[in-house]
């Protein structure tokens, strides 16, 4: 149980702690006046160490040493420690950039050595004794880049060699927002320096190990259970808060790594600050997720990052201004938590209160902190003490969760063993039998009495009792016309539970004002009453009524377990009314299966006289179904025998390599004949129509051919323009690429008699047709429809074809095809190609592969290999195809020109 008092114990116990922590550690100590101390009088044994607080010498805007202080002016005296942020110096207000030189005088009573600690100094100082530099933390100077800032306390031992001390402090700061010594100049014995030296340090190392343990203990069951996003979130809050510790306070990095860069230890200082803040809300926000809103948490967060990055991207000079926005934002978010902690601790979340406790002393703390960093009042540094409390309380807080889930999941883990030895006395038991699932209900609530209720024609009975009782079962009990003295039970609460589907519980029914115009009440005085509606997909399907003479006997523990089995029993006797309604069915269904069977006889005849006819059907179609087979496969024959023939006239892949040897061809047809043909030659003979010439030069002559059509019609058509090719190659010695289109124009519309009289045939061929002349270098072109891609220093040019193709012209006026020439450069490579794989369907969206997707694939394939081009030419058109139809044949001619 929670004890409300513990919270208040631990405070107290931590508080007493505390200022044990700090009476054991007081300094007492006398203050300066006109810039000197007289410690003439001071027994450093007995009082221990002192500070040197008090006025000081102030020279403002002045660098000087022992050799010359006494000829400069005095800007007035300084109250140490005390920053020069915000002074009236010579009628100006200044800022925390700036140096001065401060000078106090100490007397001491003899000559023993002393030790000084000079603790955080803003931002750079030389320390000079008698006219000797004893100290020099950072470098002094009068401009931004003439001076170096550190951080860095210190310990310095001297010997007197006179009992009168001057004591020279040159400070500059031209790096922070803060100018001048921030902390009290301790003075004392070595042996009382050093030890409180290291009890400080032993102070931070012990809340350093606490936070870096509480992190890595948190982190863990974070990665052991990743739901559990509250312990990342607490784990991010101590690791912060020790990157805040160590970069703070007694400078542990600083000490560690000397030479670690001034900036770089302000950064870590501030981002450590900074996030923690937010991440503690995050962690909150994970634990009181209807207290603490989501949407404050990422606003929040987002104001602290854009501080965050400040910081990541500007001098310190310059964030170091943003600390008052960040405890603005810090204490808007710090008060709405603790309120939305007390929310939660007015909702029963009674851990809550440790959060709160923790965030307010931790916020108290800070709040001193924050005075005292700004010498407003004069304490002690108190925030590592705070965050020891507060660590301490949230994690208390973690570990109380931890317990109550604990202890939750133990008696929920009793409760299923229990509902589960429950379940199998009720699988057990019959789906018809309601006498079973009563007894076993009023057993494990505990009721001496009991009655299951339910509704039969509009009337509510009494199904089964507990104990069995002839005399209670199937008595009916009425609902209307008042109340009816019913000896059994109380008729009042049935009628009520009916009504509003509620449950009735009294720890003592004979003394409830609810029930005390109840007969039955006021005459039998029952003590524990419960009565349980038993609702099954949204129906009352009966009432569940126990007694127990004795009071309180009706716990929670019971009543939830009751709460647990009220479906299964409502279900149960949804599954009786089943039966017995089937019980019913079945005798009627006797009955009507036998007039039902004389039915069955006379239409099974009926199927069988159909049967007999529906084979004959069926032989027939079998007979029809053998003879198209016959002739399917003749036709396949011959198809297949076309195709052979078809695959003789293209010249062989060999022959072309013989021709151009960085050549291939991507050749795919869509069924088994084609209406794509490709066709390649070498020839020497005289150029043009003319047989006689002085030279004979060489030529080379491809075309990439797209006949009408697929299949038979497109392969006949294809034989046509291979046998007209060769006849006017071969025959009549043309090279000209316009001149072949032009006479293949007519003999196609001579085969075809498209003379717009006989026919009406637009059956032709789109051609991209090349010659090339190896020893000019120079290539034709004519197309009738298809371009030419050529590809000459990684870009892609396109001659385009004209506009008709060849055949397919009805009217009379035939326009003459345009020859192109080219003069061909080493490397280049052109592309021939029909409209097949730029039209192909497929992709993720079944769209077409588009003549743009085409061009970009040639241009990133175009160096390799002619080989390795023509694989990847039929790996991407095959994923691109998938498993959709090819819906056209495929042509792709490629030569490189080397």
């Amino acid at each position: 149980m929670f004890n409300k008092s513990l919270i208040f114990k631990l405070i107290i116990s931590l508080v007493l702690v505390a200022l044990f922590y700090n009476t054991n550690n007081q300094v007492y100590s006398q203050e300066a006046k006109k810039g000197f101390l007289d410690l003439s009088k001071w027994n450093f044994k007995q009082n221990g160490y002192t500070n040197l607080d008090g006025e000081w010498e102030f020279y403002w805007m002045q660098i000087i040493d022992s050799s010359n202080i006494n000829k400069s002016e005095i800007t007035g005296y300084f109250e140490i420690p005390g920053l020069w942020n915000n002074k009236i110096i010579d009628s100006v207000k200044v800022n925390g950039n700036g140096y001065a030189t401060f000078r106090l005088k100490v007397k001491l009573n003899n000559l023993k050595p002393v030790a000084f600690k000079i603790g955080r100094v803003e931002t750079a100082y030389k320390l000079i004794i008698n006219n000797k530099l004893v100290k020099e933390i950072g470098k002094v100077g009068k401009s931004s880049d003439k001076m170096q800032a550190a951080w860095l306390p210190s310990i310095i031992n001297y010997l007197p060699d006179t009992t009168l001390l001057e004591i020279i402090m040159q400070v500059s700061n031209f790096k922070h927002r803060k100018g001048g010594i921030s902390s009290s100049i301790l003075i004392g014995k070595p042996n009382q320096i050093f030890k409180e030296e290291e009890r400080m340090i032993g102070f931070d190392l012990f809340l350093l190990g606490v936070l870096l343990i509480m992190a890595l203990y948190h982190f863990a069951l974070y990665v052991l259970r990743r739901s559990e996003v509250s312990t990342f979130y607490f784990g991010m809050v101590c690791l912060l808060t020790s990157m805040h510790l160590i970069s703070n306070g007694q400078f542990l990095l600083a000490k560690m790594y000397p030479d670690i860069s001034w900036e770089l230890l302000v950064k870590i200082n501030f981002i450590g600050n900074y996030l923690r803040v937010p991440m503690f809300a995050l962690f909150l926000g994970s634990l009181f997720k209807k207290e603490i809103s989501k949407k404050f948490n990422y606003v929040f967060t987002g104001l602290i990052g854009l501080l965050v990055l400040s910081v990541v991207f500007t001098p310190a000079r310059i964030y170091s201004h943003t600390l008052n926005a960040f405890a603005i934002l810090s204490l808007i978010a710090i008060v709405y938590l603790i309120t939305g902690l007390f929310k939660a601790t007015f909702r029963n979340q009674r851990e809550a209160l440790f959060s709160i406790a923790g965030t307010f002393i931790l916020l108290l703390t800070a709040i001193n902190d924050i005075l005292y960093d700004n010498l407003i009042i004069k304490t002690m540094y108190l925030v590592p003490f705070g965050i020891f409390i507060f660590i301490f309380f949230q994690s208390f807080m973690l570990s109380f969760r931890s317990s109550k889930a604990f202890n939750y999941v133990e008696n929920l883990t009793k409760r299923l063993i229990s509902l589960d030895k429950i379940k199998d006395q009720f699988l057990a038991n019959t789906g018809y039998d309601l006498h079973k699932p009563l007894q076993i209900m009023a057993e494990n609530v505990n009721a001496k009495k009991g009655y299951l209720i339910i509704p039969r024609n509009d009337k509510w009975i009494v199904a089964v009792s507990f104990p069995l009782s002839k005399n209670a079962d199937d008595k009916q009990i009425e609902l209307i016309g008042g109340n009816t003295k019913n000896p059994y039970l109380s008729d009042i609460i049935i009628r009520y539970v009916i009504q509003t589907k509620q449950n009735v519980i009294s720890e003592n029914a004979s003394e409830d004002s609810r029930f005390s115009n109840d007969p039955y009440c006021s005459k039998t005085k029952p003590g524990s009453l419960l009565c349980l509606p038993l609702i099954y997909r949204d129906d009352l399907k009966g009432i569940l009524y126990f007694e127990n003479p004795k009071s309180g006997i009706f716990t929670k523990e019971r009543l939830k377990i009751a709460d647990l089995l009220t479906s299964q029993v409502a279900m149960l006797i949804d599954n009786a009314s089943i039966y017995w309604q089937l019980e019913n069915m079945n005798k009627n269904l006797e009955i009507k299966v036998k007039e039902r069977t004389s039915e069955i006889e006379q239409q099974k005849e009926e199927i069988l006289t159909i049967n007999e006819e529906l084979q004959q059907q069926k032989e027939q179609l079998i007979e029809a179904f053998d003879e198209i087979q016959i002739k399917n496969r003749d036709i396949t024959d011959s198809i297949n025998y076309a195709k052979r023939i078809q695959n003789a006239i293209l010249p062989p892949e060999e022959y072309m390599k013989s021709i151009v040897p960085d050549s291939f061809v991507f050749y795919q047809p869509r069924d088994i004949l084609s209406g794509d043909f490709y066709w390649m030659e070498k020839y020497t003979f005289p150029t043009g129509s003319q047989l006689l010439a002085d030279s004979k030069p060489e030529f080379i002559i491809a075309a990439a051919v797209d006949c009408t059509g697929h299949g038979v019609p497109g392969a006949l058509i294809s034989i046509m323009g291979n046998n007209l090719l060769n006849n006017i190659i071969n025959e009549f010695k043309y090279t000209r690429p316009g001149d072949i289109l032009n006479i293949m124009q007519k003999g196609v519309q001579k085969y075809l008699h498209q003379d717009g009289e006989r026919t009406s045939t637009r059956d032709g061929m789109d051609i991209a047709l090349i010659s090339y002349e190896k020893s000019r270098q120079m290539l034709q072109f004519a197309g009738a429809k298809n371009p030419l891609y050529l590809i000459r220093n990684n870009e892609l040019q396109i001659i385009k074809g004209d506009r008709h193709s060849v055949g397919g012209v009805i009217k009379r006026i035939i326009k003459e095809f345009t020859n192109h020439e080219i003069k061909i450069e080493k490397g280049d490579v052109i592309y021939l190609f029909s409209d097949g794989f730029a039209d192909q369907f497929g992709g993720p969206k079944n769209w077409k592969f588009t003549y743009k997707s085409f061009k970009e694939l040639l241009l990133e394939i175009h160096q390799l290999e002619m080989e390795k081009q023509k694989e990847l030419l039929v790996d991407t058109f095959s994923k691109w195809k998938g498993k959709g139809k090819q819906v056209d044949d495929v042509l792709v001619m490629g030569m490189k020109f080397n």
